[in-house]
């Protein structure tokens, strides 16, 4: 398998892009345990997660912190504001009401409290 970029993505695309492109019998013991992993802690479905992904790349945040809130899926500004350690200035109280309201409308029932 050969690295062709680099690129920080939501758990839920990394899932789907290595069940698209790595035959399940010839998993590593590590591939298989990160989709196990991975089953386990994603809380959005991989078309919402998409969806949202461009949607928070589109208010200017980082491919980073835009994966990392998917990820997490805060319910809570509290939460939410700790994300934005990669950002360059601090979201105001709007920016962190808009993207709670927006996890809400693409997880909505799939996240956790």
């Amino acid at each position: 398998m050969k690295i062709i970029s680099v690129k920080d993505v939501p758990l839920t695309i990394a899932v789907g892009i290595m069940r698209k492109y790595v035959d399940r019998s010839s998993m590593s013991e590590l591939q298989q345990r990160f989709l196990e992993y991975g089953d386990s802690v994603i809380k959005c479905s991989p078309e919402a997660s998409e969806e949202l992904f461009e949607e928070l790349i589109k208010l200017g945040l980082k491919e980073v912190t835009a994966s990392q809130i998917i990820d997490i899926a805060p319910s809570d500004t509290n939460t939410l504001k700790i994300l934005f350690v990669f950002e360059d200035k601090a979201p105001s109280d709007e920016t962190l009401e808009r993207i709670l309201d927006m996890l809400k409308n693409y997880c909505g029932s799939e996240r956790s409290p």
